[in-house]
């Protein structure tokens, strides 16, 4: 890839430009490829830019918080997504020695 005269990201095949990019996305989480696909429904290009080179998914979770769900919502995949998911009631943070450091209620928050 490589800027073309008017500093926008364009594909090149030696001197052609296959195309141009308006947006670039910079990391390939959850957030980010929703908001690609939200563009690409407004008809408006993105690339996005994540420095692995696979996907992973051992050993993860994925904490949907509630500006996620507005998002995944508009986009038409909540549903999906909550046929899928258990609802947290909250979260401890405990330091190398098991002792508890903090305790987060979720039971509170919206959608909680």
């Amino acid at each position: 890839m490589a800027l073309n005269e008017n500093g926008h990201i364009a594909e090149t095949d030696g001197n052609k430009v296959h195309h141009q990019e308006e947006i670039v996305i910079v990391g390939g989480g959850l957030g980010a490829l929703c908001f690609a696909a939200a563009l690409h429904r407004l008809g408006l290009r993105a690339v996005v830019l994540e420095k692995s080179d696979r996907m992973r998914s051992e050993g993860t979770a994925i904490v949907l918080w509630t500006n996620v769900m507005h998002i995944l919502e508009v986009l038409d995949l909540a549903d999906q997504f909550r046929s899928m998911y258990i609802n947290l009631p909250g979260q401890e943070f405990l330091n190398s020695d098991g002792k508890r450091l903090t305790t987060l209620d979720f039971s509170t928050c919206e959608g909680g």
